[in-house]
């Protein structure tokens, strides 16, 4: 996941490498020949417009490949209509590598996980940033910073192809400040906020938090909400976990999320209102148990590490969703036995959330 995060600094950079190669050489072809590999990607530009006043240069039609790869709509990583940077040059009289500013417009950034382990984005190299030998950050004797990276409409879709979720986020604006060569990853230095729709429904998320992109592994500590999200949009997430079919529902979440050095802990509340489920006993369910107002709390922690995808869930939410009904269920002598039923297939389909999380 950390390369995902990382994604836009890489194409930064490679921005900055071209930008450097223009104003050294001006000479297209050249730029057409190494652009296909910085860093493993490939990078394509429609125009580039340079502005010498203010020390900034404009990329348009951008699109983002993993290097050596055909440069096909299956292939693309990520593109944007515009891409603005602003660049600090008296900085390197200081031995600095400083952006004052990175702006994309309408970017659509495309991240799939193809198997435990292996992302889309697994071209990305950042081995340069590495100095181990020096032990003076990444970069050794040379800083690295960019003030603010700005996103504008903004769309990212996250698939994968494991477990068949998926999760799209559009009309996304987000903002992350003071990006700084810190190899010590209990320090995170930049802040980062993040907005916007999931999918097409009227479901809003948002994050806020701190993070440190350039530290071994992956590090952050954010709080982050989901309000007013239609449950059946998460039911990749969930079907064959919970003992019943859910037919609606609409579901918020608040959540705590900290990673030091790639070990993820977290907390997560969700209260879940207007739950309807289908099935033989769903009109029963939903007239003398699920009635209008009613609402499911669900608390779970997830930690693991993120860099193997071993994670496990301390509360069960099949089991917790089962026993919040089931208590409502024993207030009703009719529902008894619809009650151990749900319970029975609660317990059943617990074990498969923990296979799932702990593989």
């Amino acid at each position: 996941m950390k390369k995902l995060i990382i994604a836009g600094l890489g194409v930064v950079t490679v921005i900055i490498g071209a930008l450097i190669i223009v104003l050294a050489t001006y000479g297209e072809g050249f730029v057409e020949k190494y652009r296909k590999d910085v860093m493993g990607l490939a990078i394509q530009a429609d125009e580039v417009e340079l502005n010498w006043f203010s020390y900034g240069v404009t990329l348009k039609g951008v699109k983002v490949y993993p290097a050596h790869k055909k440069e096909s709509k299956g292939n693309l990583l990520a593109e944007a209509d515009k891409v603005r940077i602003s660049v600090a040059p008296m900085s390197l009289l200081w031995r600095t590598v400083r952006l004052r500013s990175v702006v994309l417009e309408k970017p659509h950034v495309n991240y799939v996980r193809s198997r435990i382990g292996r992302t889309n984005w697994s071209a990305l190299n950042m081995s340069w940033l590495k100095d181990d030998e020096k032990n003076k950050g990444n970069l050794g004797d040379w800083g690295f910073r960019v003030d603010e990276v700005v996103i504008k409409d903004g769309r990212i879709v996250w698939r994968d192809r494991v477990s068949g979720g998926r999760f799209e986020l559009n009309d996304t604006e987000a903002s992350l400040s003071n990006i700084i060569d810190e190899p010590d990853s209990s320090k995170l230095p930049s802040k980062i906020s993040v907005k916007g729709r999931i999918g097409k429904t009227k479901g809003k998320a948002s994050a806020k938090g701190r993070v440190n992109l350039l530290a071994e592994g992956i590090n952050f500590k954010i709080k982050a909400r989901i309000n007013d999200a239609p449950i059946t949009y998460f039911a990749p997430f969930y079907a064959g976990q919970v003992p019943f079919r859910i037919s609606s529902g609409t579901m918020s979440v608040s959540s705590n999320a900290k990673a030091k050095d790639s070990y993820l802990k977290s907390s997560h509340h969700a209260t879940i209102y207007n739950l309807k489920v289908g099935g033989v006993q769903g009109k029963l369910i939903n007239a003398l148990v699920l009635r209008e107002g009613n609402k499911v709390d669900v608390d779970a922690q997830v930690n693991g590490d993120l860099s193997k995808g071993n994670l496990s869930v301390s509360s069960q939410i099949s089991r917790i969703m089962g026993g919040a009904i089931l208590a409502r269920a024993r207030e009703n002598a009719p529902l008894r036995k619809v009650g151990s039923g749900l319970k029975r297939a609660g317990e059943k389909t617990g074990s498969k959330i923990q296979r799932l999380f702990g593989r």
